[in-house]
C-alpha cells in the first residue's frame, strides 16, 4: 500500500520476496511512498518488475512515469535500461497476462529455485490474535514443506502446527514452496517478519526459544553503540550503508556530495536513501533490514519520537550533526582509525 503508515510492510514485503512488483499508478507517477519502496527493494538486492498500472484512465500519463523511474536510476528497457516495464489495467485486467509472463521469465533469468524437500525456510508477513482460533500468523513458505503437527519456531514463540489454511480458508496438510497460510498453535502472536523454523520435538523447540530470547537481551546493550563499534561489527571488509536525512534540498545535496566524495581506500561507503526532514520511524526500519551494515545520519535534524525509539529497541546507530565539516570529518576520521 501508497501510504506511509505502511512502511513495515513494505520493509518486510522486500525482505521476504524473491522478485518485487513495483505497482507505479499512471495518472499519479512515482511518489514519496514509491521512492521508499523503491529503496527497499534495493536494499533487499532482489530483482524488480514495475507494474504501470491505471493506464485505463483519461489521464495516464506513462512517459511520464517511465521518466520519473529514470530520475530513480530505474530506466524502463523500452528506453534503452535495464528495468522490465509492463503497463497494466487492474479495473480492466489489461495486459495482467503479459505481468505473469514477465515474473516467470525473471525467475527463469535468476534461476529461482526451491526444493520441498529441503530445509524450511518460511517467513511471517502478518500475525493477530483470532479471538475463536487463538494466535493466527500469516506465512510465505519459501522452501521446505511446513505440516500439520509439526513443531515450529518463530522467535520467541512457539507451538505445534495445529492447522494450515489455503488463502480460501481451507485445510491443507502442508504448505510447499510458494504457498501462503494461515498457521494455527503458537503458543502466543508471533512478530511479523520472524523466520520459522521446524524442530524435532517439543524439548528442541523449548531450547531454541530459550535461546532466542537470551540473544534479544544484548540489543538493549546497543543502544549507546558508536560509529567505532558499528565499524567493529562490520569485520574485515568495511562496507557501509547510510541513510541521510537533512533540513532543506541545500543541506541535503551538500551532505550527500561531500560524503559521497570520501574516497578511502579500503572502504565501502554508500548511500541508501537520502531525503528532507524529520528522521522518521521509515528511515529506521530501512536501516534494520540491512542489520549491522547500516546507520543513519540527520544533517540540521534530529529523529522523532517514533524513530528514537525504534532505534533504542534495535540497535540502530543515528548520528546527527549541525555542522557539515563535524558530519564529514568524524565519518572520515573513523573510517581511517578502523584501516589503521
Amino acid at each position: 500500500p501508497g501510504h506511509k503508515a505502511f512502511t513495515g510492510m513494505r520493509a518486510r514485503g522486500a525482505s521476504a520476496t524473491d522478485i518485487a512488483i513495483l505497482v507505479v499508478a499512471a495518472d499519479d507517477g512515482v511518489m514519496t511512498q514509491t521512492i521508499e519502496a523503491i529503496d527497499h527493494i534495493k536494499a533487499a538486492g532482489i530483482p524488480m518488475i514495475v507494474a504501470i498500472n491505471k493506464v485505463d484512465k483519461a489521464n495516464a500519463d506513462v512517459n511520464k512515469v517511465m521518466g520519473d523511474l529514470a530520475k530513480h536510476g530505474l530506466t524502463p528497457e523500452a528506453w534503452g535500461g535495464d528495468t522490465i516495464t509492463v503497463e497494466i489495467s487492474a479495473l480492466q485486467g489489461t495486459n495482467v497476462e503479459d505481468l505473469l509472463e514477465m515474473i516467470l521469465l525473471v525467475a527463469e533469468m535468476e534461476d529461482l529455485r526451491a526444493d520441498p524437500k529441503g530445509t524450511l525456510e518460511a517467513v511471517i508477513i502478518e500475525s493477530h490474535l483470532s479471538p475463536g482460533r487463538g494466535p493466527v500468523a500469516t506465512v510465505i513458505v519459501r522452501d521446505g514443506t511446513l505440516r500439520e503437527k509439526d513443531w515450529a519456531v518463530a522467535g520467541s514463540t512457539y507451538g505445534r502446527v495445529k492447522a494450515l489454511l489455503d488463502e480460501t480458508s481451507q485445510r491443507v496438510v502442508e504448505a510447499r514452496p510458494g504457498d501462503a497460510v494461515e498457521v494455527l498453535g503458537f503458543d502466543e502472536v508471533p512478530a511479523v517478519g520472524t523466520r520459522i523454523v521446524v524442530t524435532k520435538d517439543q524439548a528442541a523447540a523449548k531450547r531454541a526459544v530459550e535461546l532466542a530470547r537470551e540473544e534479544q537481551k544484548p540489543k538493549r546493550v546497543r543502544r549507546v553503540m558508536t560509529f567505532d563499534e558499528l565499524l567493529e561489527e562490520a569485520g574485515e571488509k568495511v562496507r557501509l550503508r547510510l541513510i541521510l536525512k537533512a533540513s532543506s534540498t541545500g543541506a541535503l545535496e551538500a551532505a550527500r556530495r561531500e560524503l559521497e566524495s570520501l574516497s578511502i581506500e579500503g572502504v565501502e561507503l554508500s548511500i541508501l536513501h537520502a531525503g528532507v526532514g524529520t528522521i522518521s520511524e521509515s528511515d529506521v526500519l530501512l536501516a534494520m533490514s540491512v542489520q549491522n551494515e547500516s546507520f543513519v545520519v540527520g544533517f540540521g535534524v534530529k529523529a522523532d519520537g517514533k524513530a528514537a525509539k525504534a532505534a533504542e529497541e534495535h540497535g540502530i546507530l543515528v548520528l546527527t550533526y549541525d555542522i557539515i565539516y563535524d558530519l564529514v570529518d568524524e565519518i572520515e576520521r573513523a573510517l581511517k582509525r578502523k584501516l589503521a
